[in-house]
């Protein structure tokens, strides 16, 4: 049994943008997911931190509290020490992390960009490979469609001839096997390549009808193959040359001529 993608050759590269783009929205999942990280760091590095000018506030009031003699010099050197050395090391350290944080927020918010758009190019490609998978769906399903239409035309010849055949009305043993409808056959068409030459050539919408078999002669054609095959079964057939009205009209009259001829004798011997 063949492969799908044998049977179908847009399969192969419909699964193929499938993959690639299963793996492209992977990779945006993941650089969201970096940026978000380097958002929360940068918040946190700052976060509990005074800030510069606080501390500068600090050492303005400790400059004033020596002025007016509350603290000594000593006093307000180790106060200065103080608020120079932790605090400021710490803004120092959470501004450089937070530096760090918003360049790596912008890059990735950059690569971000790019790989969305690789997201988006290869949607459209899926919606595009989606049609042509489709399109070569239907191309197939057309060739199948074809050999069964020409198989329903060839069956439908058949039983027509055979229809005609019986329904004569100078069989005795007359039969209709068809309908009021017997001579007509719709099968409309689509547009696709597999069905291109089969169109009515009246009526692109219809594949076939019973007009278009009088036009090619599809019916002459079935009707002599069939009254061969008939007969080579050793069936009686009519003579081509004559009507089937003629050809049953000798069986009868002998009918009609043994009759007459037993009434008469009846008739005289009464």
């Amino acid at each position: 049994m063949k492969k799908t993608e044998e049977l179908n050759p847009m399969l192969a590269p419909y699964l193929n943008n499938q993959s690639e783009l299963s793996k492209a929205r992977k990779h945006v999942a993941a650089i969201q997911s970096e940026i978000d990280k380097a958002a929360n760091v940068g918040a946190a590095a700052v976060e509990g931190i005074p800030s510069a000018q606080t501390l500068d506030n600090e050492l303005d009031d400790i400059e004033a509290a020596l002025a007016m003699g509350q603290i000594t010099e000593a006093e307000a050197k180790a106060r200065r020490d103080s608020v120079n050395g932790g605090p400021r090391n710490a803004i120092a350290d959470a501004e450089l992390k937070a530096t760090k944080a918003k360049r790596t927020r912008a890059g990735l918010e950059r690569l971000l960009a790019d790989a969305q758009a690789k997201v988006l190019a290869l949607e459209v490609r899926e919606r595009e490979l989606f049609t042509e998978v489709m399109i070569a769906e239907a191309e197939t399903s057309g060739e199948q469609y074809v050999k069964a239409a020409q198989e329903m035309i060839k069956h439908f010849l058949r039983l027509e001839y055979l229809a005609q055949l019986l329904k004569n009305s100078e069989l005795g043993y007359a039969r209709n096997i068809g309908t009021s409808y017997v001579r007509e056959l719709f099968l409309p068409t689509f547009n696709v390549k597999a069905l291109e030459g089969h169109y009515h050539q009246n009526r692109r919408h219809v594949f076939f009808d019973y007009m278009k078999l009088d036009y090619s002669g599809a019916f002459a054609s079935a009707k002599l193959e069939e009254e061969q095959r008939l007969r080579s079964l050793g069936v009686n057939l009519p003579d081509p040359s004559i009507a089937l009205a003629q050809w049953y009209r000798g069986p009868r009259e002998a009918l009609e001529a043994q009759s007459s001829a037993t009434e008469g004798a009846a008739a005289e011997a009464a």
